[in-house]
């Protein structure tokens, strides 16, 4: 009898911490293919079909028929790393 009322106490405890806890975010289907879009347009010289985020494997030809229709943000190009002026290296 004993351990029942600890079970129930336990249970009727745990229930709201439990339904506070959020499932984590999941993209839809279409979410995925734009993933996979954009991280295609950020390497332009290689096709990744496999975005991450618990996404499915996206086919090469889905990403190239939603180019136009995915709206990626504006990467900025990487700026190539100058030396700071001075006095050169004594290794050269």
């Amino acid at each position: 009898m004993r351990l029942v009322l600890m079970t129930l106490l336990g249970m009727v405890l745990t229930g709201p911490v439990a339904a506070q806890y959020k499932k984590p975010w999941q993209p839809t289907r279409d979410q995925c293919i734009c993933i996979a879009v954009c991280q295609a347009r950020e390497n332009p010289g290689r096709m990744i079909s496999q975005p991450g985020y618990g996404c499915p494997h996206i086919r090469d030809e889905l990403i190239m028929d939603n180019m136009a229709r995915c709206k990626c943000p504006a990467w900025t190009p990487n700026k190539p790393v100058k030396p700071e002026p001075g006095r050169p290296s004594p290794n050269h």
